[in-house]
């Protein structure tokens, strides 16, 4: 009995150091079921590879008079690209600006795949890291970003662009709730409507470049397995902002069809697609559109052509996800745990495995 009691008053001298340890919590339990399935994809298979379509990469065409090129370079961490109606190409960088490409050039050698743009600064968007955009019909350009929340960018003519921040929170049973990761964004080309992702209620923090580390803030949402991601809509008719699905394993892409039926979500962590009805029978219901993918699903988006949507798998199964889940569940939670403790140099790497799938999603 005596010492239980020491491991007791252990315990709660300890707690101070585990709070600054574990900010948001130990990780939580996942159920076998809701532990994520990746399918078996051999990368190397050609017979896999789409066999239409020409692989560009397009580079910031710098001053050869510039004393220092590094400097002028706008195109830093490029996080987002996004058309306007005109098809102009729009890049968000990692610092927070919006840039325009234009006058692109070919590389010469029959043999390259390079391509040149002048890049121009439109705007700063300020201190936040934004990481998806989308146009709507009036041309004003809607930006999910991880600091700041839903932004507006408008542009009067003849006058300089004007940032406005639209939603920084929403309203969840009569209380506020702050939205901390705000990751992608899509406007509904019938309604108008916005739709963003919330990935999780664990907000990027600033690295040593002083920049903010998205990625770092998604590997402790892994390694939690807590349910918080969202899909949100903003009705600019309105300002109203509503919660459309909850309980979503990072949810970080989203896209929508042509006739504004549904919404795609990635649920990153679980490796799956995930669509939520705005139309039809099973109106307002979270369902699973596509399960076990061959990585973890990042950006997605629809085509208003053919109908089919097409996702981006940023990351290969990570090594760490076969070896916790294959240890009993009290273990593993508890490695999950100490993993989280680790300082960020030391957690898992990226599996570098880039490839879209293309989803049919149904009707």
């Amino acid at each position: 009995m005596r010492n239980f009691f020491r491991v007791l008053a252990i315990a709660y001298l300890l707690k101070p150091v585990f709070r600054v340890l574990l900010p948001h919590g130990p990780a939580h339990v996942i159920d076998e079921s809701n532990r994520p399935v990746f399918s078996d994809v051999d990368k190397y298979n050609f017979s896999l590879r789409s066999k239409s379509g020409k692989l560009r990469k397009i580079y910031e065409r710098l001053s050869k008079e510039s004393d220092d090129p590094e400097a002028e370079r706008l195109m830093k961490g490029p996080g987002s690209v996004v058309f306007d109606s005109d098809g102009t190409m729009y890049v968000l960088s990692k610092k927070g600006k919006l840039i325009r490409l234009t006058d692109f050039k070919d590389d010469p050698d029959p043999d390259s795949i390079d391509t040149t743009a002048k890049c121009t600064e439109v705007v700063d968007l300020g201190v936040g890291n934004p990481l998806g955009s989308s146009f709507a019909k009036d041309g004003s350009l809607y930006v999910a970003d991880t600091l700041l929340g839903l932004i507006r960018v408008r542009f009067p003519n003849g006058k300089k662009p004007v940032v406005e921040l639209v939603a920084s929170r929403v309203k969840v049973n009569g209380k506020l709730s702050q939205i901390l990761f705000a990751n992608d964004v899509v406007v509904g080309p019938k309604s108008g409507h916005v739709y963003f992702s919330d990935a999780s209620d664990i907000a990027p923090s600033q690295d040593s470049a002083r920049t903010w580390n998205a990625l770092h803030a998604s590997k402790l949402d892994f390694m939690r397995g807590m349910r918080t991601g969202r899909l949100l809509r903003y009705t600019p008719n309105t300002g109203e902002i509503d919660v459309l699905a909850t309980d979503i394993w990072f949810a970080s892409g989203v896209a929508v069809d042509k006739n504004e039926q549904f919404v795609i979500v990635s649920e990153t962590f679980a490796a799956r697609q995930l669509k939520y009805n705005l139309q039809g029978p099973n109106k307002g219901e979270l369902e699973v559109m596509v399960k076990d993918l061959p990585g973890l699903p990042g950006k997605v988006d629809c085509s208003f052509k053919n109908g089919m949507c097409y996702a981006a798998i940023e990351s290969g199964k990570p090594f760490v996800v076969s070896l916790l889940f294959l240890l009993p569940s009290f273990i593993e939670r508890n490695l999950r745990t100490l993993i989280m403790m680790l300082p960020e140099f030391l957690l898992p790497k990226r599996v570098r495995y880039g490839a879209f799938v293309e989803i049919f999603p149904g009707w």
